[in-house]
C-alpha cells in the first residue's frame, strides 16, 4: 500500500513545477497535524475521515495570514496555491500491510477547487 494514492500522484505531477511538487511532498511528509483545526488544516468530511491541509509551512502561517499592499505578488505556481486531502491509515491497513501509523495522501487540489469542496461540505475557511 502506498501512502500516496494514484490520483494524488497524478495531480502532483500535473503541477509541472518540480520545486512546487517537492515542497508539497515535504509538507505532506513532515507537517501534517491530524488534530489541528485552524486556518490551514482541518476536517473535510466527517463521513470518510478526510482532512485538508493548505500547502504552506506552519512557520509561514503569520505571513500567509497577513497582507501587505506594498509587497510584490509572486508570479507562477507556488505550493501555497494547493491543498492536500489526506486521511489516517486505518488500524486494519496498518496490520495488513505491516505499516506504522501514518497518512494516505488522497488528492493534491488547487485552492479554488478546495474552496468548492469545503463549501459543499458546509465548512468555511
Amino acid at each position: 500500500m502506498a501512502d500516496w494514492e494514484d490520483l494524488a500522484n497524478e495531480e502532483l505531477r500535473a503541477i509541472g513545477d518540480l520545486s512546487v511538487g517537492k515542497t508539497i511532498w515535504q509538507i505532506a511528509d513532515t507537517q501534517l497535524r491530524p488534530d489541528a483545526d485552524d486556518e490551514i488544516e482541518g476536517p473535510l468530511d466527517g463521513d470518510i475521515d478526510s482532512r485538508f491541509r493548505r500547502c504552506i509551512w506552519v512557520s509561514e502561517l503569520p505571513e500567509y495570514l497577513s497582507f501587505d499592499l506594498d509587497g510584490d505578488d509572486q508570479r507562477g505556481p507556488a505550493a501555497r496555491d494547493y491543498c492536500l486531502v489526506y486521511r489516517a491509515l486505518t488500524l486494519d491497513e496498518q496490520i495488513r500491510h505491516g505499516l506504522e501509523p501514518g497518512f494516505v495522501k488522497r488528492r493534491v487540489v488547487p485552492n479554488a477547487e478546495m474552496r468548492r469542496l469545503l463549501m459543499r461540505n458546509g465548512l468555511s475557511r
